[in-house]
């Protein structure tokens, strides 16, 4: 349950990066090493990252260093592609934390990996994808609900998701939390609802 803690913490962090490019291009820049290191053999590693996670067709990705932002670029059936990374977010906390707590992952994710679960195979491009393959095949015949507010509940839902003193678990945010605030406020007010679970080890 920690290493499932661990990746939907990473997942954050590289979502908060993304804002302007997709999450799975995120995630290989952060797998090829660039978020420490903008040199041209960094460069060759995530352009070949980003091919391999492409379709046939939609190859030939070229990453290129600018004075003040990283441009990743394609053309996919005449049509050009691009997207922008701010240098200045690869010099930001989430990027530090990226690198300092999370980089055991780039060393996991070196090569492509797979997913085996009932003797089902999956690949899997990374750290982010893999949490939302696990997500996907949790969900599976499970039914979820979700209420407004407590007093739309039955008695027996309300004692078993919310009063039962043996499985219910108390969250406290203080002032000295503040660097998780965020994403404590985004795990339990949040649209997505199965994290929720991961965030309290359930």
């Amino acid at each position: 349950m920690q290493r499932a803690k661990g990746l939907h913490h990473l997942t954050s962090l590289l979502n908060r990066l993304a804002s302007k490019i997709p999450m799975w291009i995120m995630e290989q820049v952060f797998l090829s090493g660039l978020c420490s290191d903008l040199s041209e053999k960094t460069l060759e590693e995530l352009q070949k990252r980003l091919d391999a996670n492409s379709l046939t067709a939609e190859k030939g990705w070229q990453v290129r260093i600018g004075e003040k932002e990283v441009e990743f670029v394609r053309t996919v059936r005449g049509v050009r592609e691009s997207y922008y990374l701010s240098k200045d977010r690869l010099r930001g906390s989430e990027v530090e934390k990226l690198t300092g707590e999370y980089e055991e992952y780039i060393h996991h994710f070196a090569q492509p990996a797979q997913l085996v679960m009932e003797a089902e195979e999956h690949s899997i491009a990374g750290p982010a994808s893999l949490l939302e393959k696990l997500l996907t095949i949790g969900r599976k015949g499970v039914s979820i609900n979700r209420f407004k507010g407590l007093g739309e509940m039955n008695d027996d839902q309300l004692w078993q998701t919310t009063l039962d003193p043996v499985t219910r678990t108390l969250l406290q945010v203080t002032v000295s939390d503040v660097e998780n605030a965020s994403d404590v406020f985004s795990t339990l007010m949040g649209d997505v609802v199965v994290p929720y679970s991961l965030f309290l080890g359930g």
